[in-house]
């Protein structure tokens, strides 16, 4: 665990539990590009005789976001509490701090470019939520004003035919939901343009997403 980031985090807030706060960093930097359940990493503390209350977690997550050592991105729901309590995916605001504390994470071109392209979303000011149901996934859902413009899906390349299967799923099913008619993959390098079910996917190269906006 980076030391700076450690101490700036114990010092600012006046944190007592160390020990809580350095095994929840090192879970949330882990958990880059995924789901990050609160809920869970009170039970793995709880289960390691580490006695914290989840209030404390959720500040923990808080701190984090305000020392810009990343964000989170709210699962979509009607409902506004849902949105805010709900399930949560975290994203890191420098990619560099995640390769020098998680080794295994710049092995991993499709968290970084995933990452890369929620950064990039962000930083246009673009409204964002992920999509998740039982069958699947879709990365991002961009809205204006409460209304869904915008589905992407970001995979880093195109070759493999079950991970191709995969984001056109997430990706039909999202713009099927949104009453969008068209949708986005992002991948490294991968151009292409297919229509399925009446509904236009784009594939396009990361190099190229300033023209989504």
């Amino acid at each position: 665990m980076n030391v700076l980031i450690y101490k700036d985090i114990v010092e600012h807030y006046s944190i007592k539990n160390t020990v809580a706060l350095k095994y929840f960093l090192k879970r949330l930097i882990s958990s880059t590009t995924k789901q990050i359940s609160v809920n869970k990493i009170y039970n793995e503390l709880k289960s390691a005789g580490i006695k914290i209350g989840k209030n404390s977690l959720y500040d923990f997550l808080d701190y984090c976001q305000n020392i810009y050592l990343c964000l989170v991105l709210n699962k979509y729901d009607h409902s506004l509490i849902n949105k805010e309590l709900g399930e949560k995916k975290v994203y890191s605001i420098d990619i560099g701090l995640n390769n020098a504390i998680e080794y295994k994470f710049s092995d991993d071109l499709g968290k970084s470019l995933e990452n890369a392209v929620f950064l990039e979303l962000k930083r246009q000011s673009i409204q964002v939520f992920y999509h998740k149901t039982d069958r699947c996934e879709c990365d991002f859902i961009c809205f204006d004003r409460d209304k869904a413009i915008m589905a992407i899906q970001v995979t880093y390349d195109m070759t493999n035919e079950k991970t191709r299967q995969r984001e056109i799923k997430g990706l039909l099913d999202a713009c099927q939901k949104f009453s969008l008619d068209s949708g986005y993959i992002i991948s490294y390098e991968d151009e292409d343009k297919l229509s399925i079910n009446g509904v236009k996917i784009i594939i396009m190269p990361f190099y190229k997403i300033n023209q989504l906006f």
